[in-house]
């Protein structure tokens, strides 16, 4: 074999396990994507992500809200406050413990902490958290069938590029 071809059979690895690394991230999750590779900071190697960019952090929490194993998530809306700064609506099923939604913010963003090397912060907690340089801030609400959501407002599932 040349070099050209040790090349060339490299670069076609490379890409062929980014590719399937994206699609386990899509169909099973973040975390499910960090088991395979090993750590974090492999995952986002692989995948070429820069973890301090606002839309990549973005895209991660809302994979990883989607994907938890705590609640199931029925949708996110998300709304940019600032260039740096954003809020997720997070949409989950209704349940008769009166400090659901609460509980909710503060277990995931906890869990979320042990892995990844940024943070999201309930939503109350935003002026405190402007200290610790949080940029995505979470808002749990309990989706209650009788409300009608327009489709004007941005409602997405995650898509990691």
């Amino acid at each position: 074999m040349n070099l050209k071809q040790i090349i060339r059979k490299v670069l076609n690895e490379e890409h062929t396990i980014k590719s399937r690394l994206e699609q386990v991230v899509q169909n099973l999750g973040i975390m499910e994507a960090i088991k395979l590779v090993g750590s974090v900071k492999k995952l986002f190697e692989v995948l070429e992500l820069d973890y301090n960019d606002i839309r990549v952090q973005e895209d991660i929490v809302k994979n990883y809200l989607y994907h938890n194993e705590f609640e199931k998530v029925l949708f996110l809306k998300v709304n940019r406050v600032s260039p740096n700064r954003t809020v997720i609506d997070v949409y989950i099923g209704p349940d008769t413990a009166a400090n659901h939604t609460s509980w909710f913010s503060s277990v995931v963003s906890d869990e979320f902490k042990k892995v990844f090397p940024f943070r999201f912060e309930p939503v109350w907690e935003f002026e405190w958290a402007k200290s610790k340089r949080t940029k995505i801030f979470l808002d749990v609400h309990i989706f209650d069938e009788t409300e009608n959501i327009t489709e004007s407002k941005e409602i997405t599932k995650i898509q990691i590029k």
